[in-house]
């Protein structure tokens, strides 16, 4: 799972996070970051977190990444179509459509909360200090990867419907990951707006 994925890569870094709070112990999707935590750590793993989330959706056929700041801009704008390649694998699976579904609900849930992940260390970022440029960068790099994933899974969840003759609701399956995409879209704004124009832009550079 996408979410245990990011638990084992992360272990290390986001259990320094909690010895500077001094706290016993690490809830993944509700990180409580200290105000004495160097900022280094922090960002460091806001970047691990977002490209661990981008390398499981691709590995997942959720997601083919960005061509550029094209596709960042067809995030925000909802013009991304990008996904068919998991609808691709559902259909070459043999399993039954209750199966797929049953699947596909999983890996909902799995970049839902992935995503929520990222959102509250993004936000930890913020509060307690100015975030770099490749925090910026590989935060909308995952956003991108939860728009495509969403797509994929919106397209998965249309072609159960045709094989179960159901009419599952998918705007109500993935309610929590539209939800969670739009305050995601708010914090990558604010990412961007906190950075320092000169070291943007000297950063970019870099």
């Amino acid at each position: 799972m996408l979410a245990a994925h990011l638990i084992r890569k992360l272990a290390v870094p986001v259990a320094a996070l909690a010895l500077a709070a001094g706290c016993a112990t690490v809830s993944v999707y509700e990180p409580r970051p200290s105000s004495e935590a160097p900022p280094d750590v922090r960002q460091s793993v806001l970047r691990q977190a977002s490209e661990a989330y981008c390398r499981e959706t691709r590995k997942k056929g959720l997601a083919v990444g960005q061509g550029g700041f094209g596709s960042i801009a067809g995030l925000l704008t909802g013009a991304d179509e990008t996904g068919a390649v998991y609808s691709d694998l559902i259909l070459d699976a043999n399993a039954s459509p209750a199966a797929t579904l049953e699947r596909v609900r999983a890996d909902v849930g799995d970049v839902t909360r992935g995503l929520q992940y990222l959102d509250e260390l993004a936000r930890a970022v913020l509060a307690q200090s100015v975030p770099s440029g490749s925090d910026v960068t590989e935060f909308e790099k995952a956003l991108i990867h939860a728009r495509q994933a969403r797509e994929a899974l919106s397209d998965a969840l249309a072609t159960t419907n045709v094989k179960l003759k159901t009419d599952y609701s998918i705007e109500g399956e993935l309610e929590d990951l539209d939800r969670t995409l739009t305050r995601a879209r708010v914090t990558a704004d604010d990412l961007a707006s906190a950075l320092e124009p000169v070291g943007a832009f000297a950063q970019t550079l870099g």
